[in-house]
């Protein structure tokens, strides 16, 4: 028997405007509508939360605060490894500053969502996440 499908269509006019997107298979939606319980986190959230929690004067950290309220959950795990991948200095990190990265934006996400999950590596988790920055970067040469 085929499920029957429904489109619901309704217009949503939030306090704040949206400011945080999960990528998702076929798109992408706000953070408050995902059902993702594993979220990848990239170098703007880490900096947005950084931003938040040290008190920063960003523009969007009024409507930042509100959604990444959805983040700060037990049943979030948050994974900062796009943030490492992604390195900084618009260079391929080395493997050490993968590392560093890594345990960086580990530390802002345990502060800014203290009720929410954070990966944690360990040695053979670093080398496997490195292993995709080379992969990553083989296409680009």
């Amino acid at each position: 028997m085929n499920d029957p499908k429904y489109t619901l269509s309704f217009k949503l006019k939030p306090d704040e405007p949206f400011t945080v997107f999960v990528l998702e298979i076929g798109g992408f939606l706000p953070l408050c509508f995902t059902g993702a319980k594993l979220i990848m986190v990239d170098r703007n959230i880490l900096s947005n939360a950084s931003n938040i929690v040290n008190g920063g004067k960003h523009k969007d950290n009024k409507p930042n605060r509100l959604w990444f309220n959805f983040l700060n959950s037990p049943g979030f795990l948050l994974n900062p490894a796009l943030g490492a991948l992604e390195g900084t200095n618009r260079k391929v990190p080395s493997y050490d500053e993968f590392c560093f990265e890594f345990d960086k934006g580990k530390a802002i996400l345990a502060k800014a969502f203290p009720n929410a999950k954070v990966t944690e590596y360990s040695e053979i988790h670093y080398q496997a996440g490195y292993e995709l920055v080379k992969e990553a970067t083989k296409s680009y040469e």
